[in-house]
């Protein structure tokens, strides 16, 4: 990105960083976390991708995991339709909105792309098989897989285009000395996309918060405890971090994986509470936590009928 002078009138400056600051004398930093709404859709519902605008249709689509890869479509982004697409059978006959082959590879982010000269090429995804491959679409439905796109990625990754430079983002998880760990994957013709190259993980700061938060969870009634609890001084790591271009920033929304307890084997894992911080970037590799790190998105308290998580 350009290393010029800010320019106010291009784009708003949200302070996440210092860069706009003469002097940080006297003033302080703070987060604030956006209101719970509830439930948008119910049923199972996960979702690696985020709802895009169709100018066509005039309407947000939204693919997303319940769990098969699901499609639902809404005009103002509150009140969502789960149309009956009838393209695959499940329980019995086809009247329900799955999106993608239950039996192939799972849809795991998928973007519209208004730039592509070529409308076969409207849609483009990244789907599972020991990694991320691309594919493209006309439609979203019917896909082309693209043979030169493999990406190398754990269980978890995130996908965005940048209109700054211009490119495809791909944000996936592999392991470092820190744990898991987010690497970044770029492509500008979406047919081939480069080597991954470390750019966030946990540290030591990261460590001592975990240890604090959970007992603050583990502690309060208010919340759920989780099924199983030790006391092992386990290690932060980073699961995962979606990344939006936005006023000539990248905000970052790193998922601060806090271990709890171990699941004995053969489960591999551990139970945790997942917490969604804020960080910020001008050029990609080199990232700030915004403030002193506090939850953006926490888990929250049972209500006794909805518990985020």
């Amino acid at each position: 990105m350009s290393t010029d002078l800010i320019d106010p009138k291009k784009h708003r400056q949200l302070f996440l960083d210092s860069r706009a600051l003469v002097s940080e004398q006297g003033t302080t930093r703070s987060l604030h976390p956006p209101k719970r709404c509830g439930p948008l859709i119910t049923g199972g519902i996960q979702s690696r991708s985020a709802p895009f605008w169709n100018p066509d249709e005039e309407r947000y689509e939204w693919w997303y995991n319940g769990p098969q890869a699901r499609f639902a479509t809404s005009r103002d982004g509150e009140h969502w339709e789960q149309p009956s697409l009838g393209l695959y059978e499940w329980d019995g006959n086809k009247d329900n909105n799955i999106a993608c082959d239950p039996n192939g590879p799972g849809l795991y982010h998928i973007v519209r792309d208004e730039r592509d000269p070529d409308p076969n090429r409207r849609y483009k995804a990244l789907f599972n098989g020991r990694g991320r491959c691309g594919a493209v679409s006309p439609d979203g439905f019917t896909w082309t897989p693209l043979p030169n796109s493999f990406i190398p990625s754990q269980d978890e990754s995130q996908f965005v285009y940048d209109p700054y430079t211009e490119q495809f983002l791909a944000m996936v998880k592999q392991p470092t000395e820190w744990g898991r760990s987010v690497w970044l994957a770029t492509s500008r013709d979406f047919d081939h996309f480069t080597a991954p190259e470390l750019i966030f993980h946990a540290d030591e700061t990261d460590w001592k918060n975990c240890r604090q938060r959970v007992r603050t969870i583990v502690d309060d009634p208010a919340y759920i405890t989780p099924p199983i609890v030790d006391d092992e001084d386990y290690h932060a790591e980073i699961y995962n971090m979606a990344v939006m271009p936005y006023q000539g920033l990248y905000i970052g929304f790193p998922t601060v994986f806090n271990p709890i307890g171990a699941i004995p084997p053969p489960a591999t894992n551990f139970t945790r509470i997942n917490q969604i911080e804020m960080a910020v970037s001008r050029d990609l590799p080199t990232w700030a936590r915004v403030a002193t790190r506090p939850p953006l998105i926490s888990i929250a308290p049972w209500d006794g009928k909805y518990y985020g998580t």
